[in-house]
């Protein structure tokens, strides 16, 4: 791994993959988490067909229904993260630990403030991890955590790794 003349980083693998695991290597060094934290629809039906997406749950086969972004403060991504890390969750189970980047812990605050006591999709890659109730307004740090039949810790590094690196895709030159 070096810096490139043109301030992109070069990551170099040797010996070099065969043609059909190159790509594989591609994909790897190359995946972004998209991470956003979506409102979960609410049951009445309310909600019109164009506000809404349908998103697959991880390890389940029906979709759940969630709001699309409904202000300029929204949605939150993984690019409002200041930090991201590995944590456990208060029972000891895996999960993941985030830090809101200070000039959106206010506005995150305030879009888990207005959602107290409803759900909230926590959606990586397109995929709807856990969707928890929000208890109470969250300002600064919290976690993603799965409980007993969440997170193994073996995806909480991958997807770790994945969020820190949305930042870094557009420097990488493989």
């Amino acid at each position: 791994v070096e810096r490139a003349p043109d301030g992109r980083i070069e990551v170099r693998v040797e010996p070099a993959p065969k043609p059909e695991a190159e790509e594989v290597v591609r994909a790897v060094l190359t995946r972004v988490g998209e991470l956003e934290f979506r409102p979960v629809a609410p049951g009445d039906d309310l909600a019109s067909p164009e506000d809404l997406d349908e998103l697959p749950q991880r390890g389940q086969a029906e979709t759940l229904r969630v709001l699309r972004p409904r202000s300029e403060d929204e949605p939150f991504t993984g690019r409002d993260l200041a930090r991201v890390f590995q944590s456990k969750d208060m029972f000891g189970y895996p999960a993941i630990g985030f830090e809101l980047a200070p000039e959106r812990r206010e506005a995150f605050g305030r879009f888990t403030g207005a959602l107290v006591g409803e759900r909230v999709a926590v959606v990586i890659d397109g995929v709807v991890y856990v969707a928890p109730s929000i208890s109470e307004p969250l300002y600064g740090q919290s976690q993603i955590a799965g409980g007993a039949e969440g997170l193994a810790g073996g995806e909480v590094l991958e997807l770790v790794t994945a969020l820190r690196s949305a930042p870094l895709l557009s420097l990488i030159h493989i």
